[in-house]
Formats: C-alpha cells, sequence, structure tokens
C-alpha cells in the first residue's frame, strides 16, 4: 500500500484558508480543521472548559463559554494566549493523530491538515506539501472586521508575535487569483488544477527478448519511478530478469543485454508482488506505453495474476515533456 501524503494548510486570519480546505474537500481529500477541533473542545464540559474558566473568571458560564469574553481578555492580558494555547494544543494534537490514524488504515492516498499555526508548532516537518493561503493586508483586514461586527483594529495583536512563515513557502491563492469564495468557480480552477498535479503517478518503461510476447518474448527489466505532481520522490523499483530462453543478437544490441548477463535473475514471477505494490492503483505513464502493458499483462498471465487495467495507460508524449493519457491510435 502506498505511503499516506499529508498536505499542509495554514494562512492567518481572514486570508481564505477556511474556503479553500472546502475546495480541497470537494476535490475528495479528508481534511482535519484544527479551528473546528478548538471549537469542539471549548463546547463540551471537560479539562479544557475547566481550564479557560480558570485562567479568566467569567469567561464560561453554566458550561457554556462566552467568546466575547474570552476574546477581550486575550486582548487585554499579553501571556494569556500562550498559555490557553498550552491548555488546548495537547487535545488537539490526540485528535489530529486520531484522524490520520484513520485515514491511512483506510488506504486514504492524500490527507489536509488544516492548522493555522502550523509553522509555529512545527507540524509542516510531517507534511510532504504545504499551502499557504495569503491575501492583501486591506482585504485580511475587511474580512476580520465583517466578522461579527469586530472593528478591524482589534485583531492586531493576535497578528503579532506569530513567527513569520519561511518565505519560500509562500503560495498567494487568494492574492493572485482573485477572490476565492464558492461562487466565484474561476477562483478555484488553479487550486484544483494544483490538487490534481499533486496525484501520485508512476513512470516505467520495459526490456524484451523481442517485440511479440505472443511467440514466447519475454521482459528481461523493469524500471519504475514514482511521480508525485509530475515529479520524482526519490522512490523507485528495478530490476532484471530471467526470461528462462535465449536473448537474440539484435535484442541485445538494442538494450544491451544478454542471456550471460540475465541468467541466474529473478523470474518475473518472483518480482510480480512487489512490481504490483509499488505500482498500486496509480496511472502508469510509458513512452510505448502499449508495447509495455503488452509484455507485462502477458507476463502477468504467465505468474496466474489479473492484468493492468487498460484505462491506466498513459503515454509519455514529447510535448514540453508533460504526460497526456494514451488514445486509441497512439
Amino acid at each position: 500500500m502506498a505511503r499516506m501524503k499529508v498536505l499542509g494548510l495554514t494562512g492567518g486570519m481572514g486570508m481564505g484558508k477556511s474556503t479553500v480546505a472546502t475546495l480541497l474537500q470537494k476535490a475528495g481529500l479528508p481534511v482535519f480543521d484544527a479551528d473546528a477541533e478548538v471549537r469542539r473542545q471549548q463546547s463540551v464540559p471537560g479539562p479544557v472548559l475547566d481550564g479557560i474558566q480558570a485562567m479568566v473568571p467569567g469567561a464560561v458560564c453554566s458550561g457554556v463559554l462566552d467568546r466575547g469574553v474570552l476574546r477581550q481578555a486575550v486582548m487585554e492580558q499579553a501571556g494569556l494566549l500562550p498559555r490557553l494555547e498550552a491548555l488546548i494544543h495537547p487535545h488537539v494534537r490526540r485528535a489530529r493523530a486520531r484522524f490520520l490514524a484513520f485515514w491511512r488504515a483506510r488506504g486514504a492516498r492524500w490527507v489536509v491538515l488544516d492548522i493555522p499555526l502550523l509553522f509555529e508548532t512545527g507540524m509542516q516537518r510531517q507534511c510532504d506539501h504545504v499551502l499557504v493561503i495569503s491575501a492583501p493586508r486591506w482585504v485580511q483586514a475587511r474580512r476580520v472586521a465583517a466578522r461579527r461586527g469586530i472593528h478591524r483594529r482589534k485583531p492586531v495583536p493576535l497578528w503579532r508575535g506569530r513567527r513569520p512563515m519561511p518565505a519560500g513557502a509562500r503560495c498567494g491563492y487568494g492574492a493572485a487569483h482573485g477572490p476565492l469564495h464558492e461562487g466565484n468557480p474561476a477562483s478555484g480552477a488553479p487550486l484544483c488544477q494544483d490538487v490534481a498535479r499533486m496525484k501520485r503517478s508512476v513512470l516505467f518503461d520495459t526490456e524484451t527478448t523481442g517485440l511479440d510476447p505472443a511467440t514466447g518474448d519475454r521482459v528481461i527489466e523493469i524500471a519504475a519511478l514514482e511521480l508525485v505532481g509530475d515529479l520524482p520522490t526519490g522512490r523507485a523499483f528495478h530490476v532484471l530478469l530471467d526470461p528462462q530462453r535465449d536473448v537474440p543478437e539484435e535484442a541485445s544490441r538494442v538494450h544491451g543485454f544478454t542471456i550471460d548477463d540475465l541468467r541466474g535473475k529473478p523470474l518475473f514471477a518472483d518480482k510480480a508482488a512487489e512490481f504490483l505494490e509499488f505500482i498500486g492503483e496509480d496511472p502508469l505513464i510509458a513512452h510505448n506505453a502499449r508495447f509495455d502493458f503488452g509484455f507485462l499483462n502477458a507476463e502477468l498471465k504467465r505468474a496466474g495474476r489479473q492484468p493492468l487495467d487498460m484505462a491506466r495507460m498513459w503515454i509519455r508524449w514529447t510535448w514540453r515533456g508533460r504526460a497526456f493519457p494514451a488514445c486509441p491510435t497512439a
């Protein structure tokens, strides 16, 4: 089973992060919302509400948190916010661990961690990619001011003291592509394209003893690279195989292998499970895809295994090095 990948999603208050999280959910990615988990912890009786009441007397009345009182206290008490974070974050971490374990057990390929304090808590180190949502300062201030009638100057203390995100991590969907909202489909298009580009695929090639598996030609080499977002991840699969037959001289002139190079190497049947585990269920990209699929499916049939679904076949065209789906005339 392929390792589950984690996309970190972060951004300041009023940047449009929640809208992006919604777009990602609609694209089919499970999302852990750290803010939602904080609100949940603050809405049920337990250690979080008890701790808040101890720090801010009057913030909890009859088991219900008065967010206005808590917000005002944070504005006025410089050291209160770190104490609240120290109280709540362990509970959020446990919920996040349960979320990751749940989706990992179900074989999810990608999940999203929507965490406002991603860099401050060091969680970016547990992410394969990080998406930082940004917007112009005036847009941010206007959005925050519109929430519950808050004056735009009041949230400023919440912005101060935050460790700035690394410049290399900055990404400006909100700023670069216009307002991000569900009523503006074009605004989500660049993001959805990027989500699609993060999907896994496998680039592979084979070498054989000849041109036709139906006449007894066999696969002698398989080389495969894992790609995420059309970029190699460093994971690879490579094997030389004993074809249990001769290698014609004309084939050797193409790939350089002779039977002496291959005698005693593993048989395809011995490596089939490892190869199938590596490729998973992802698209398979090859320069001469029909040729390679034909040989691999012949070997799989010979080994008593199911053939590869031809719908997974992508052909590598030379147009700007991009991969395009194979067509009947390819």
